[in-house]
């Protein structure tokens, strides 16, 4: 019986506390919904790796996964959190942030993520090709 109960009062923490998160607009749910991607992202990665062929495939390989996430989430937040119209005047024209965000986001994001298939391939060491792929 006291599991039941201790279950139900999490359960009801939990739903009162995303449906705060609703109420409370469209950047907190962007920022819930970036969270549960790298908890999500980080379980993923610690399932999927063993620690003996980690030290073989060396350290440049375990950073690589963590590249690419972070190089998504740069493509993705100004998706989620800057729309062009929300923000029109809030970021002056000719700023860094500007040139970042609206101007050639999509070029930097390109840039990132050939970057991270150079570092890939970089990492790539014989005898360790299936667990790398």
């Amino acid at each position: 019986m006291r599991s039941i109960k201790t279950r139900v009062i999490s359960a009801m923490i939990m739903i009162s506390g995303f449906f705060l998160i609703i109420t409370m607009g469209h950047i907190y749910c962007a920022i819930l919904v970036l969270n549960l991607a790298f908890l999500m992202y980080k379980e993923i990665i610690s399932l999927k790796r063993k620690e003996n062929k980690e030290q073989l495939a060396g350290s440049l390989f375990s950073w690589i996964d963590w590249y690419y996430f972070t190089a998504f989430a740069f493509l993705m937040i100004p998706n989620l959190f800057v729309r062009r119209v929300l923000v029109e005047g809030a970021i002056p024209m000719g700023t860094f942030l500007h040139f970042i965000l609206f101007d050639y986001h999509k070029l930097i994001s390109f840039g990132l993520f050939m970057f991270g298939i150079l570092l890939f391939v970089w990492s790539l060491e014989r005898g360790s090709y299936r667990y790398q792929f």
